[in-house]
């Protein structure tokens, strides 16, 4: 559980007139006002929720998905040196941020006994030529698990990335190739779900409502993040706990709240 002390803190003290006089700050009459807009939004993003229009809202309380990521990564985890990332923005984003938030700023060259045996990362976002001829030469490919990440299962640049490494696969692991190989893209329909299906590789699903920029806390960032030790139980209580300070409209209390009424005031 998370204590008072780890919680975000948005400071907004030099934001109102008291501090900086009227001219420049938010007066009580100001606030009042503020509050007037921000309880008739968040009406509206409320009953929008709750009708089902923001599931990505949703994933962080998904205990079965979770659990399910965590089945998924058991399988790999201390099999491999190297996890690479095929996926274009957010595809790739989210466990990004993930990566250099929570974990060593320089996690790839630690040795593996530093990084508790948790494999690098290279994250594969563009098609690149060079980019993917240099990747061979720092990995090697009989040590490596590569995750092909696609909601709509055809992003052109993830695919274009996927023949190359299939192929490079196909000739240094020969019949184990697939065992290098996990898919995370939509639960029922699209091109790599069905390569997935054909291959027999494992298949992770993405929420068909849930965009890629919403996507990190689905498989797309789950898996990668628990891959490299990262707590995902813990990053979703995180979540959970965010979600339930936003749920009061009242700034002085909900700091999202608070940028949106204030900075827009200002």
């Amino acid at each position: 559980m998370m204590s008072s002390e780890d919680n975000i803190q948005l400071d907004i003290t030099n934001l109102f007139s008291d501090v900086v006089g009227e001219e420049h700050g938010i007066t009580n009459r100001d606030l009042i006002e503020i509050s007037k807009d921000l309880d008739r939004v968040f009406a509206e993003f409320s009953a929008a929720r709750s009708d089902g229009k923001y599931p990505y809202l949703e994933v962080p309380y998904d205990d079965e998905l979770i659990s399910a990521v965590m089945d998924a990564t058991s399988e790999f985890q201390g099999q491999f040196e190297n996890l690479i990332i095929l996926g274009i923005g957010g595809s790739s984003l989210g466990f990004r941020t993930c990566f250099k938030a929570l974990c060593h700023p320089f996690h790839n060259l630690l040795d593996a006994e530093l990084r508790n045996d948790q494999p690098r990362v290279f994250i594969m976002d563009n098609v690149d030529p060079q980019t993917f001829l240099g990747l061979l030469d720092v990995i090697d490919i009989q040590d490596t698990l590569i995750a092909v990440i696609s909601k709509s299962g055809a992003t052109g640049e993830t695919a274009a990335g996927m023949l190359f490494m299939l192929k490079v696969l196909q000739e240094k692991v020969e019949e184990q190739w697939r065992d290098h190989l996990v898919a995370i893209t939509d639960p029922k329909s699209g091109e790599l779900r069905r390569l997935a299906l054909e291959w027999q590789i494992p298949v992770l699903p993405i929420h068909p409502g849930v965009g890629g920029r919403f996507s990190v806390l689905t498989p797309v960032g789950l898996f990668p993040a628990a891959m490299v030790g990262i707590d995902i139980g813990e990053l979703c209580a995180g979540a959970r706990a965010m979600d339930g300070r936003l749920s009061s409209p009242d700034p002085m209390e909900n700091p999202a709240a608070a940028l949106a009424g204030f900075l827009t005031w200002l």
